[in-house]
């Protein structure tokens, strides 16, 4: 049975690094965690999710760092494609500055400030009605960053597949 995670950290940390940090053999489930956007973009390439109505609306993505080294921001860039009407604005920015619990502390945090300019520069020049991210610290950062709110990504697909709401405006 899979073990369908929603946040990119968690899966991050569940497949590849609690086994070493706990000492535990985790070779059970490494194999059966999976990040939700590439579970969700599966299901719907073989027809198993309901038709998705159109969302007329312009976001920004921003693939966390460890999204990207698990090969999985491309299934979320996927799924969001799926989706009818939104106008998709990938940031191609390296890091938002934030590296999990780094750029919080106090000695760090003109570094993290630093690294993420020149995303937030984009993010501010593209002016999107949402920014899209996979991750919670990324989420904080670029709103702590920016004047516009983040979203995940499976918040994207439930207005699409809400056929009674239309989302909330930002």
């Amino acid at each position: 049975m899979k073990i369908v995670s929603t946040s990119s950290t968690c899966t991050y940390a569940l497949k590849y690094e609690y086994g070493q940090l706990l000492g535990l053999d985790h070779s059970s489930i490494q194999g059966r965690v999976e990040y939700i956007t590439r579970f969700l973009h599966r299901e719907l390439q073989q027809g198993r999710l309901p038709r998705l109505k159109p969302l007329n609306i312009r976001v920004a993505y921003h693939a966390p760092c460890h999204l990207e080294r698990m090969g999985g921001a491309i299934h979320t860039i996927g799924l969001l494609r799926k989706i009818p009407g939104l106008n998709l604005h990938l940031l191609h920015s390296e890091c938002c500055g934030i590296s999990g619990t780094y750029g919080f502390k106090e000695e760090f945090y003109q570094i993290a400030q630093d690294v993420g300019q020149e995303l937030f520069r984009n993010i501010e020049a593209l002016k999107p009605d949402w920014v899209v991210t996979d991750c919670e610290t990324c989420r904080w950062q670029i709103e702590s960053n920016t004047a516009f709110e983040v979203i995940h990504p499976v918040t994207l697909l439930a207005w699409a597949l809400d056929t009674e709401n239309e989302p909330p405006t930002s």
